[in-house]
């Protein structure tokens, strides 16, 4: 057996270099797309076993030293020549692919380090001085960015060139053109613009969402697979995905909340293989979450004769549309990983409001111990579905009766380890307060907080003792991206 598997590697300086959305978006589908026109174009030669977002694995059915002189020639193309590529071949027995497979990825690392990190393409010194939208390499072009004429260097200029054009054609590519009425907001601000939206509170205009998903052992199943086991779990993977993306769209173009005129607010930041990263409007986040959850929650797969439940870790983050996307990008896959740490065996979402432009600094741990003290962990925060269904059912409508004042009051004093006296009772002014909320909510809001805390108990039980911090954060914090959408919303999507 003879397999060619190529990636595009050194991602920090063909996508994450530049806090521009299009370039960013131009470098990303530049990964994606290559592999399916290396399949294209030897389509004799080489036949797919699996691809992700910027990795290609092929048995090579005809003239090996063909397929890769004709693949280099691809690179030389725009955008394509802005990258840096690894490509390689390995041969042996059928029988020994994960050997084989474990073999072409070593190889590929091998020559990576090998390699400048960087595509040194248009890096001859131009006249123009730094370029304006990555500052790092000489500007040779000028074009317009955003509206303004600006001095650029040729790699921004063919990615974000290319980021403009294809942002529909993904879409359309990826789900055979099933979608091609569709248009899509052009950039984080129009997507967070809510303009003509009867935004409550006003504040959400202006924040956006971005969520991340990465599948949990997903890279452990491929690698135990034989050939036709891989492909077969490419293609399930593939599927799923897709399915995903159909139903978001679907439903996107029924809400008005999730419409700016005819353009959908949506961008895909990260798409292929195990992992995905969606940025929404802040109003949209806590929604796509829970759609993300019901739509991937029943996912099986058949291992050693026995079904496996596929299970994702996820990141969300609530920010303002100008936080630098690259931090807030690697912030929901921090995220992520502490709901990896926690369990893998079920799906997580962990989350974090950010207002205006903080951020974590070094470390979750070291934010949430800063913050809260020692007694708040990761997992106290992290929502379920069923917490991700009470917060979209049942707590919209339960906030115009609930005193949120109240609830900030027991949150902060809970923070500051205020609430309880030295023999362990409330603090006068939390019990009014906490009986305040009761009276208020009513058996709703008991059911409701029940469904945030982590044990799931029963509020009459827990009152006694009402210390769950992440409960109450979870409302104080999430109060104003859980929003009451009523049925006037609906409306389609214009082609």
């Amino acid at each position: 057996m003879h397999l060619f598997r190529i990636e595009g590697v050194n991602l920090a300086h063909s996508i994450e270099d530049t806090e521009d959305l299009s370039t960013r978006r131009g470098g990303s589908l530049m990964l994606l797309e290559v592999i399916n026109e290396i399949e294209k174009k030897n389509i004799s030669t080489l036949k797919r076993i699996s691809t992700g977002a910027s990795a290609g694995l092929f048995k090579v059915t005809g003239d090996a030293a063909a397929a890769i002189d004709s693949i280099k020639e691809l690179l030389q193309k725009e955008p394509y020549r802005y990258g840096t590529f690894v490509l390689d071949t390995v041969q042996g027995e059928e029988a020994e692919f994960p050997s084989l497979e474990r073999s072409a990825v070593a190889a590929n690392r091998w020559r990576q380090m090998q390699r400048l990190s960087f595509s040194p393409m248009g890096l001859d010194a131009g006249s123009l001085g730094i370029c304006a939208v990555d500052e790092v390499r000489p500007a040779q072009r000028t074009m317009s960015v955003k509206g303004k004429n600006q001095q650029v260097s040729t790699s921004v200029q063919a990615r974000r060139k290319h980021g403009v054009r294809s942002k529909r054609d993904f879409y359309n590519r990826t789900l055979e053109s099933r979608y091609s009425r569709f248009k899509f907001a052009k950039d984080f601000e129009k997507i967070t613009d809510g303009k003509g939206l009867d935004l409550q509170p006003r504040t959400l205009n202006g924040k956006l969402a971005v969520f991340y998903a990465d599948g949990n052992n997903f890279g452990a199943i491929a690698r135990g697979c034989n050939k036709a086991e891989l492909e077969k779990w490419d293609g399930y993977i593939k599927g799923q995905r897709n399915a995903l993306l159909s139903a978001l769209l679907d439903h996107a173009a029924t809400q008005k909340h999730w419409l700016a005129g005819s353009r959908l607010r949506l961008e895909t930041l990260l798409w292929g293989g195990d992992e995905l990263m969606f940025a929404v409007p802040g109003w949209c986040g806590m929604e796509l979450a829970r759609l993300f959850i019901e739509q991937t929650q029943g996912m099986k797969y058949k291992l050693e004769g026995k079904d496996k439940s596929l299970t994702h870790a996820c990141g969300l983050v609530f920010c303002h549309h100008q936080a630098p996307i690259s931090r807030i990008s690697h912030l929901a896959k921090a995220l992520a990983e502490k709901g990896k740490e926690a369990n893998r065996e079920a799906n997580s979402l962990n989350w974090l409001v950010l207002e205006s432009f903080d951020h974590t600094g070094s470390g979750l741990d070291d934010y949430l111990e800063r913050r809260f003290g020692e007694t708040l962990k990761w997992p106290d925060l992290a929502l379920d579905s069923h917490a991700l269904d009470t917060l979209a059912q049942d707590f919209p409508s339960l906030r115009n009766e609930l005193p949120r004042s109240a609830i900030v009051h027991i949150t902060r004093a809970l923070a500051e380890h205020g609430a309880f006296d030295a023999e362990g009772k409330e603090m006068p002014l939390i019990r009014r307060a906490r009986q305040q909320v009761e009276e208020a909510g009513g058996e709703k809001f008991k059911t409701l907080w029940s469904k945030l805390h982590p044990k799931k108990t029963a509020w009459d039980i827990a009152v006694a003792n009402c210390d769950d911090l992440g409960a109450w954060l979870k409302l104080a914090e999430l109060w104003d991206y859980c929003p009451d959408w009523n049925n006037s919303d609906q409306q389609g999507a214009q082609s």
